[in-house]
């Protein structure tokens, strides 16, 4: 959670300045107004001053929390990257704040009316209409702009639809509006600057148009929170904010100062505050007038590393924090208040050019210990550009397996679950390498986990429906192990298999002298060593083996396959594994 308070570093003189420049008054151009016009538009200004005074007058008190040093300066502000308090929710509006923006949206819609080719009115009224929750209205109201710039009234709908939660629609929206824009404009909306890291700004800007381009469609393919619901609700998010940046122009805000770059920024950055607070000094006499910005508590970091977006496929599964405490930008999902990383496992079989991805899934059970109702997805595109190809299961109990099959090549796999009734989202996604089969010689599968009752699987078709949810395995427990072999048939020599459990629990002095000789690598935990006959007539050879795990201690382990054909070099293929306490 963000708290921001303002005023803390602006002297009487510079807070003096910012109210003057947002008194009330006719535009520049009120000359050329019919007098009735100008008239009626001073009216809606003076009416949305007022209804940001009332709102300021009611913002709940706190206790200053001193003159500790700022986590982050922009600007004018002190940004404190507080621990995250999921449970703080906004406090219900005082009803002198509903009333009040009830009778500025009379005032507005009044002035809109007659004047529906006014931006500023337009504007201010599909922004109250949303923020009093009233969605179809604020659709209708942006469907009646007729401003001089379609851009504008587009990007309005735009806002009007992403506030409602329609983020398709609102996408279409956003993007017609961008292609109505000027240039500039458009160059405006769609620049990244303030949302990549400082030290990656300048090579960001050096990239030829195209290239730009290609980034930031890269970058919001990445950052949308779900692949497996309509729309970019990320992206879009984004250019709402770019929308209420407009919109701060010639109107009052709740901190009532003038509206610059440092405020532009934090509002890209992390979007409109859900909540104010006005501090009340500990010692009487000391009170500086600071007013505190609350962002919704169950914001998280979903764009992505800068790095990610120039090597997509080298993101690895855990290497994405969506909790990152310092984060660069935060979005709070409106459909998902818990969003967690899915835990599961993922393995890929071959079939010539093309590969099956299988994933588990298993989501852990919520406070009164059950399972919501919830839809697994998955989901792998080549790049940004490409259509994904998508699988969808319903979960039971907490549990799904989902498979693909996709052209092996490079991909970004996301593995997701979300339950729209709890508000419950889960996800995994980092990039893939499904390399093709090579036209001689061997190869062998990853291993994939399964329930160990007998009879064991001996196809994958019926390994599937049995895969585990979770690497996490409790001590003792016996558990199945599926695999395949490629590139060899029926009546070639005998192959070795081996399967050995190693501890990967070593403190790291001990793994760094083991990796560079000066200490042997320890021995493993438990090996099975067998001879086999290959039966593969159409060149797939399938196993499965039971594995009862000993008594280990709480760790990270790893399951060993090691493949040994006559006369060839031997293959090999791991399952990281976590012994958890009972």
């Amino acid at each position: 959670m963000r708290r921001i308070p303002f005023h803390r570093f602006l002297s009487p003189a510079v807070l003096a300045a910012g109210l003057l420049s947002l008194a009330p008054g006719a535009p520049a151009a009120a000359a050329a107004q019919e007098p009735d016009s100008a008239r009626i538009l001073a009216a809606a200004r003076s009416a949305q001053h007022r209804f940001e005074r009332i709102r300021r007058n009611h913002i709940p008190w706190t206790w200053d929390r001193g003159g500790g040093p700022c986590d982050e300066r922009v600007g004018r502000f002190c940004i404190w990257h507080t621990d995250k308090d999921f449970t703080w929710t906004p406090p219900p509006e005082p009803e002198p704040i509903v009333e009040a923006r009830s009778a500025l949206i009379e005032r507005l819609d009044s002035a809109a009316a007659v004047l529906p080719g006014d931006r500023w009115i337009a504007g201010q009224r599909v922004r109250y209409l949303s923020e009093a929750g009233r969605h179809p209205d604020a659709e209708t109201a942006a469907s009646e702009c007729r401003t001089a710039q379609p851009g504008w009234c587009r990007a309005l709908l735009g806002f009007a639809l992403h506030a409602a939660g329609h983020y398709a629609r609102a996408d279409a929206a956003f993007a017609d509006a961008l292609a109505s824009m000027p240039l500039g404009e458009r160059t405006r909306w769609t620049d990244l600057s303030a949302l990549l890291e400082p030290d990656r700004v300048r090579g960001y800007r050096r990239l030829s148009p195209v290239d730009r381009e290609q980034f930031e469609a890269r970058f919001w393919w990445l950052a949308d929170p779900l692949h497996m619901l309509p729309g970019n609700d990320r992206r879009t998010e984004h250019f709402a904010r770019h929308v209420l940046d407009r919109l701060q122009e010639r109107a009052l805000s709740v901190e009532a100062i003038s509206w610059g770059a440092d405020l532009r920024e934090l509002l890209l950055r992390y979007g409109w505050p859900v909540g104010w607070e006005r501090t009340r000094a500990r010692m009487p006499g000391l009170d500086r007038g600071s007013i505190i910005s609350r962002f919704a508590p169950n914001s998280r970091s979903f764009d992505p590393p800068t790095r990610s977006v120039e090597a997509p496929w080298e993101i690895t599964d855990g290497t994405w924090d969506l909790d990152e405490k310092r984060a660069r930008t935060e979005y709070a999902t409106p459909y998902a208040t818990a969003f967690e990383e899915v835990e599961h496992q993922m393995s890929v079989f071959h079939r010539g050019d093309s590969a099956i991805v299988v994933t588990a899934l298993r989501l852990a059970p919520d406070s009164t210990g059950t399972h919501p109702e919830f839809e697994a997805a998955l989901a792998l595109a080549r790049n940004e550009a490409a259509a994904p190809v998508v699988a969808r299961v319903p979960a039971h109990d907490g549990a799904a397996v989902l498979t693909l099959t996709v052209a092996a090549t490079h991909g970004l796999l996301s593995l997701e679950a979300f339950a729209a009734e709890a508000k419950r989202a889960a996800r995994a996604r980092y990039g893939v390498t499904l390399a093709p089969l090579p036209p001689h010689g061997i190869a062998v599968s990853d291993l994939l986990l399964i329930s160990g009752e007998e009879p064991l699987p001996d196809v994958l078709a019926d390994a599937i429906p049995r895969a585990l949810g979770s690497a996490r395995i409790p001590p003792g427990e016996r558990i199945g192990v599926f695999w395949e072999v490629y590139g060899i048939t029926e009546g070639e020599e005998e192959i070795g298999v081996s399967v050995n459990l190693l501890d990967e629990n070593a403190g790291w002095l001990r793994r760094v002298a083991t990796r560079v000789g000066v200490l042997s690598a320890p021995s493993p935990r438990a090996t099975v060593r067998w001879q086999e006959a290959p039966d593969a007539p159409d060149g797939v050879h399938a196993r499965s083996l039971a594995v009862e795990l000993p008594e280990l201690a709480p760790g990270r382990y790893t399951l060993r396959l090691t493949i040994s054909p006559a006369g060839r070099e031997p293959l090999h293929a791991g399952k990281t594994i976590e012994v958890t306490p009972d």
